[in-house]
């Protein structure tokens, strides 16, 4: 299991057994996605959604539960194609094609009503994407009708990433590996039950399962055989605003999660994105 999606899990581990009270409406953001030999990177509001590589000889189909980042007024979808490290065969017809849409309780990811959509290129005939030496960036914006229920994007507006906010991040990021090192669950609980809650919202779960369930499955999962901290590279740490500015992404220079296990043959590795945000007046972990 690739450790992007076992972070994914330990966050959702302890809200998704627990089906939320009764709501006027459940409605869940899926972004689906067809990539045809092409090296490209979706991104929603700055937020890589997924990439595709030489693994996957470039081409990938999938969808994905994007509702914790929509937010009110212009959302942004960006996609970035590369030229192809190491092709030897000539290509033809690649192409990428997504949408977003919004799927009720029950639906499957592509029987949603579609509110954007986008092909690059636009025409079959076109194969300007078959041999690109350069990076091509298109993007498409959209307005959400509904916004996800979240008390996130009420409480953070665009900051100024000065050597203040890196320092205290810095900090923050330093104390929730120390939290994993030393198996603190009670640390880890309220590093991540801000942003564990908010979640939950987003996917129409219980809060109150997340708040009792959580500290349980964080000690589950450290006591794992093999679960041992890789050391925190703290010199080489990435800050980049996303969100429109009100969220920092914190990952290592390979763009990869700053904190995380070492990896295993039996169960691979656990990967904490870290994305941080001012809520009142204190930097903590929002997503």
């Amino acid at each position: 299991m690739k450790p992007i999606l076992r972070i994914i899990l330990i966050l959702m581990i302890m809200a998704t057994a627990a089906a939320a009270g009764e709501a006027k409406e459940k409605l869940f953001y899926i972004l689906n996605y067809s990539v045809y030999h092409c090296n490209a990177e979706i991104e929603l509001n700055g937020i890589l959604v997924t990439r595709s590589d030489r693994e996957t000889a470039y081409s990938l189909t999938g969808f994905a539960d994007i509702g914790m980042w929509i937010y009110p007024g212009t959302n942004t979808v960006t996609v970035t194609i590369k030229p192809m490290a190491g092709r030897k065969a000539a290509i033809t017809n690649s192409s990428v094609e997504l949408s977003v849409s919004t799927a009720k309780e029950g639906q499957m990811s592509d029987e949603g009503k579609k509110i954007m959509s986008l092909r690059i290129p636009e025409k079959d005939s076109d194969t300007s994407l078959d041999a690109v030496t350069s990076p091509v960036v298109k993007t498409a914006t959209f307005k959400p009708a509904y916004i996800p229920p979240s008390e996130l994007w009420g409480k953070v507006k665009p900051v100024v990433l000065d050597a203040a906010a890196r320092a205290a991040i810095t900090k923050l990021v330093k104390d929730y590996h120390a939290a994993f090192v030393r198996k603190d669950a009670d640390a880890l609980h309220s590093f991540l039950i801000f942003a564990a809650t908010d979640v939950s919202r987003t996917r129409h779960q219980a809060e109150d399962e997340v708040k009792t369930k959580m500290k349980d499955a964080l000690k589950e999962m450290m006591a794992e055989k093999g679960f041992v901290m890789e050391p925190l590279d703290v010199k080489n740490l990435v800050m980049k605003p996303v969100a429109e500015g009100r969220v920092i992404q914190v990952t290592d220079r390979n763009g990869e999660a700053p904190v995380r296990t070492k990896g295993t043959k039996e169960s691979g590795s656990y990967s904490f994105p870290v994305y941080a945000g001012l809520v009142d007046g204190k930097w903590i972990i929002v997503r």
